[in-house]
């Protein structure tokens, strides 16, 4: 096949999904709390200032353009936590496929980081053990089938 693109799959360990990042996501928390706390605070004082008229217009709109930033944080406070909940999925889901086909969890890889029918399944790092994983609709139940990679390159994410 001259010309083709060499695609890489890539696996991620169970090491690697479940320890997702927790506290930057505490810190963001923090901040955004304490932004908006203190922003409401200025506001409010010098809203109540007669004397500052003349920069008035000039601060409210500083202090929008702040909020924005603000709402704009929290909407990725929210994707990450998302991403966290898809991650402990796939982690249950690892955990599950280990205990039954009597692995240790981190002898298991997943293609993606969440649950999903298609998703790949590789045990002990072994091409001849990959399986493609199918979820039925309420998520309680899943069934692996063999299955061959189409690419030879595989990568291997631990941390």
């Amino acid at each position: 096949m001259k010309g083709a693109i060499m695609q890489t799959t890539t696996f991620y360990s169970y090491h690697a999904l479940s320890q997702q990042a927790f506290w930057p996501g505490i810190m963001r928390y923090i901040i955004i709390g304490i932004g908006i706390t203190l922003i409401a605070g200025y506001f409010i004082v010098r809203l109540r200032d007669r004397n500052l008229t003349k920069y008035r217009d000039l601060l409210i709109i500083i202090e929008l353009i702040v909020l924005l930033t603000i709402g704009i944080q929290a909407r990725d406070v929210q994707a990450n936590r998302s991403a966290l909940k898809n991650s402990q999925a796939v982690t249950t889901l690892l955990t599950s496929i280990a205990k039954n086909e009597h692995l240790k969890p981190s002898q298991v890889y997943a293609s993606d980081k969440s649950v999903y029918s298609g998703l790949l399944i590789q045990l002990k790092r072994d091409r001849k053990q990959t399986y493609v994983i199918t979820v039925d609709p309420n998520g309680k139940s899943y069934q692996l089938n063999h299955t061959h990679l189409v690419s030879d390159h595989v990568t291997y994410i631990e941390d």
